[in-house]
């Protein structure tokens, strides 16, 4: 089968049914990530389903930060994720998760 990094990046993006605030938004978003075969190649695992949450908490720091919930599934299984997000401009936030296999780390 194919082992899976513990850490791994993460492209994500909302989908364009959003209520158009500035990032971030609670929605549905699709991502990928990489994963590297036994034979040397990449392969793409897509989610389509990824359902965050962003729940802003107090810094005092002058930039916003989040903490994130969600979860979603691929071919691997079942997942949720959390992690935060802080603002990085006037429209953009850095975000940083963990995913949780709910059956396990996959095999």
């Amino acid at each position: 089968g194919v082992s899976v990094p513990a850490l791994s990046d993460f492209r994500f993006e909302a989908y364009e049914d959003g209520d158009g605030s500035v990032p971030p938004r609670e929605g549905t978003y699709r991502g990928s990530f990489d994963v590297l075969t036994p034979d040397g190649s990449v392969e793409v695992v897509k989610e389509d389903d990824l359902r965050m949450a962003f729940a802003e908490v107090e810094t005092g720091a002058g930039r916003r930060r989040f903490v994130v919930t969600g979860n979603g599934s691929n071919r691997f299984g079942a997942f949720r994720v959390e992690g935060e997000a802080v603002e990085t401009g006037a429209a953009s936030v850095q975000v940083e998760l963990r995913k949780h296999y709910l059956e396990g780390m996959p095999k």
